[in-house]
């Protein structure tokens, strides 16, 4: 006999569906950060416990949500950032989704204090929830902005838990993560603390070699080129290390995992080793980053095009010392402003 087909509780279907999203404390760090992103903050303050897996608090100085939206803010699909289909075609904000709040109210404890940057009279909004469910929402008193706390992630999914790393291992992994954002995002002050001590903090003054320097160090000498193809800019930082390639890879502020991207500094870099990052700047409806659920792959209308800026402007800062042709150093198709 054919087995039946039969509907998914909730309760099952939700923990699924946030296996996609939130894989490990960095991950949930990344949705929250970005969300801050999103809403112009400023400051950003993360604070791990026992590498994220105990408690990971996100604080942040952006719009903040107001109190009667703070239940939507966990409802799986629910968001402030696209309102209809043809949003999709041109995506500017790092989230879109709706998923990351619900996803972690389906697999841990999750508390939210925010208050709208209008509010006057200090009154914002409290919301918890686990299991999917609220178990609180009220009026509070707290600063300006927005506070998530996530306790016990995966807590009930033991064996998700179990695949988890050490505490050093998943710190690693969420220090790597605000590194990368501190330097697309210098205008931005990060500040990363694991167990009651500072990892990382920059001032958000918006210089970034000086914010470059600070996390890679001021020694060896950071390089960086500015180049232009097509549709894209490229903005590329380097510092010669010995050992593998560490690369940071940006699409219009967006933290990507994208091959066409890696392959192109590899190609170029074989001799290059050491500390990268590339801030791409490419027309929002020339790249789909709608491809999962975390938001790390992305496709490029002219892979072709990506590939070769980027690939060039890697071999222009080992290379030797481009030709000036009008206020510009030319190589290939790409014209490459500044090489500092």
């Amino acid at each position: 006999m054919a087995p039946r087909i039969r509907e998914l509780p909730e309760s099952v279907w939700a923990r699924i569906a946030a296996g996609e999203v939130v894989e490990r404390p960095a991950s949930a760090v990344k949705e929250m950060v970005e969300n801050a992103l999103d809403a112009g903050a400023h400051r950003i303050r993360v604070r791990l416990w026992d590498g994220g897996r105990l408690r990971i608090v996100v604080e942040d100085d952006g719009c903040g949500i107001a109190l009667d939206d703070l239940p939507l803010a966990l409802t799986p699909h629910a968001t402030s950032k696209i309102g209809g289909i043809e949003d999709l075609e041109a995506i500017r904000t790092l989230g879109y989704r709706g998923e990351a709040l619900a996803s972690l109210t389906a697999v841990a404890t999750v508390e939210i204090r925010s208050r709208p940057e209008d509010g006057t009279d200090g009154t914002g909004g409290l919301i918890r929830a686990s299991e999917g469910r609220v178990s609180e929402h009220t009026a509070v008193n707290c600063t300006a902005g927005t506070r998530v706390q996530v306790d016990e992630l995966f807590g009930n999914l033991p064996a998700r838990r179990k695949f988890l790393k050490s505490a050093a291992g998943e710190l690693r992994r969420a220090a790597l993560l605000m590194r990368e954002y501190a330097i697309c995002r210098p205008d931005v002050s990060f500040v990363l603390e694991h167990d009651g001590r500072e990892v990382l903090s920059t001032d958000g003054g918006g210089d970034r070699r000086r914010a470059v320097e600070r996390l890679w160090g001021p020694e060896p000498a950071v390089q960086t080129v500015r180049s232009e193809a097509g549709h894209l800019s490229l903005e590329c930082w380097w510092q010669p290390r010995q050992g593998r390639n560490d690369i940071a890879a940006f699409v219009n502020g967006r933290a990507v995992a994208d091959p066409v991207v890696k392959g192109a500094v590899s190609a170029a870099a074989r001799e290059l080793t050491g500390n990268w990052a590339l801030l791409l700047s490419i027309d929002p409806s020339l790249v789909d980053v709608n491809i999962h659920p975390a938001k790390a792959e992305i496709r490029f209308r002219y892979p072709g095009e990506v590939f070769e800026v980027v690939r060039e402007a890697a071999a222009l800062l080992g290379g030797p010392a481009p030709v000036m042709v009008r206020d510009k150093f030319v190589i290939g198709r790409a014209s490459c402003r500044e090489r500092v």
